[in-house]
C-alpha cells in the first residue's frame, strides 16, 4: 500500500497473565532484575516468565524458535530460529524477554474500549514487540482486547515508514529518562530533542511541579464543598500554566488528574467559559503529542462545557471533532457511548443526535 492505513495488526497473545487488582492489596512487588540493573514493579511479571517456560517446554518447536528471536538486552544476542538453543527453557533469558517486550496494565497502562475491568494484566505479543517507541511522535496506537491486542494508525503512514507506538506516557520526565535507561534505548522525538535543550532549571522545574500539583489536589479536595479556594487554586494553574511558556504543548504538567479535577470544579460552579478555556489548553497539548484518546476524553467535556453555554455553533464543532477523533482512535463513532454517555444524554435533551 502506497498510501495510508488505518488498522495495522492484530495480534494473538502469545501468553497472558491475568489478575483480579483486589488481590494486590496495597503493596507494590519490587524486583531487580540483576542482568540489567533495573527494577521490575509489576507483580505478573514472575507470573508470566513461569507462563512463558511451560508453554515453551511443552511446545518447544512451536514455540522457542518465536520467543528467543525478540531482543533480550545487550548481554543477550537474539537466537536464530534453527538454533538448538531454541528448544530449551532458558529462565534467564524468558525473564529477560519479558522485562523489555511485555505489554502490561501495571508497566504501561494501555487503553481499551471496555469498561474499566477489575483485573490487570500482563502479556507479551511478538509482532507488537518489534515495534520502536517514541514519546510524542509515535504514529500508531494499541490496545488489548481480551487476549488480542490491536494496532491502529494515528495518522497517514507512507510505505517504509517505521511504525511506532509509545511505551509510556510522555509527562513523568525523570521516569521517562530511568525507563529508557534501564531499557537500553533512547529516543529522538521532539520531545526529547527539546528537554536535551533544557540544562538549566530542570530539578528546581520538576520540583515546583511537584509541589504546586500536591497544592492544587488538596484545594480540589476543599473545593468539593466550598468554592471559596477557587482564586488560590486558579493561581496555582496559572503557575502550573507558565511553567513552560517557551514550549506550551510539552506543559504535561496541565494534562495531570489534579487540573483535570480542577477543571470539573469549575464547571461544577457553572464556570463553564473558564472550564472550557483550561480543557482547550490540555486538548490541544494531547492531540499535538499524538496522545489522541486522553483527547478525546477531554474534547467531551468540551463539548458539555458548550452545551452548558447553549453555543450551537460550538456544539457543532465539537461533535465533528469528536467523530473524528473517534473514528481515527477506534475506526467508530460508537465507543462514545463510553466515553461520553452523560453527554450524549444532554445532547438528546437539546434535541441533539450525535450519532446522525
Amino acid at each position: 500500500m502506497d498510501t495510508e492505513v488505518l488498522f495495522l495488526v492484530s495480534n494473538k497473545a502469545f501468553s497472558i497473565v491475568q489478575k483480579n487488582a483486589s488481590e494486590f492489596g496495597n503493596e507494590v512487588e519490587f524486583r531487580m532484575n540483576h542482568e540489567n540493573n533495573s527494577i521490575n514493579t509489576d507483580p505478573l511479571h514472575d507470573n508470566l516468565v513461569a507462563s512463558i517456560a511451560n508453554k515453551v517446554y511443552f511446545e518447544p518447536k512451536e514455540s522457542g524458535p518465536v520467543l528467543y528471536n525478540l531482543f533480550g538486552g545487550p548481554e543477550l544476542q537474539s537466537l536464530h530460529p534453527s538454533s538448538p538453543e531454541c528448544l530449551l527453557v532458558s529462565m534467564k533469558r524468558i525473564d529477560a524477554i519479558v522485562t523489555y517486550n511485555a505489554f502490561g496494565s501495571l508497566r504501561n497502562e494501555p487503553f481499551t474500549t471496555e469498561e474499566p475491568s477489575p483485573f490487570k494484566f500482563s502479556g507479551l505479543w511478538i509482532t507488537p514487540a518489534f515495534f520502536n517507541h517514541s514519546c510524542v511522535d509515535y504514529n500508531a496506537s494499541w490496545g488489548v482486547y481480551g487476549d488480542l491486542m490491536v494496532i491502529r494508525a494515528l495518522k497517514p503512514i507512507m510505505k517504509g515508514e517505521e511504525i511506532l507506538i509509545k511505551y509510556m506516557e510522555p509527562g513523568e520526565e525523570e521516569a521517562r529518562k530511568n525507563y529508557m535507561r534501564n531499557h537500553h534505548f533512547i529516543c529522538g522525538c521532539r520531545l526529547c530533542a527539546f528537554e536535551s535543550t533544557e540544562v538549566r532549571g530542570r530539578v528546581r522545574r520538576a520540583k515546583l511541579q511537584s509541589e504546586l500539583l500536591d497544592s492544587l489536589a488538596k484545594l480540589n479536595q476543599g473545593l468539593k464543598s466550598s468554592k471559596s479556594g477557587l482564586k488560590q487554586a486558579r493561581n496555582v494553574v496559572k503557575k502550573l500554566s507558565n511553567l513552560r511558556s517557551n514550549a506550551p504543548n510539552f506543559n504535561f504538567s496541565l494534562t495531570t488528574p489534579p487540573v483535570i479535577n480542577f477543571g470539573s470544579e469549575l464547571f461544577k460552579y457553572g464556570h463553564f467559559s473558564e472550564c472550557r478555556e483550561l480543557l482547550t489548553k490540555i486538548y490541544s497539548i494531547q492531540k499535538d503529542n499524538g496522545n489522541i484518546k486522553q483527547a478525546i476524553g477531554i474534547g467531551v467535556n468540551i463539548l458539555r462545557t458548550s452545551l452548558a453555554l447553549n453555543e450551537q455553533q460550538k456544539v457543532k464543532e465539537w461533535i465533528a471533532t469528536l467523530k473524528a477523533d473517534l473514528v481515527v482512535a477506534f475506526g467508530s463513532v460508537l465507543p462514545m457511548q463510553i466515553f461520553g454517555k452523560e453527554t450524549l444524554d444532554a445532547l438528546k435533551l437539546q434535541g441533539i443526535q450525535f450519532f446522525e
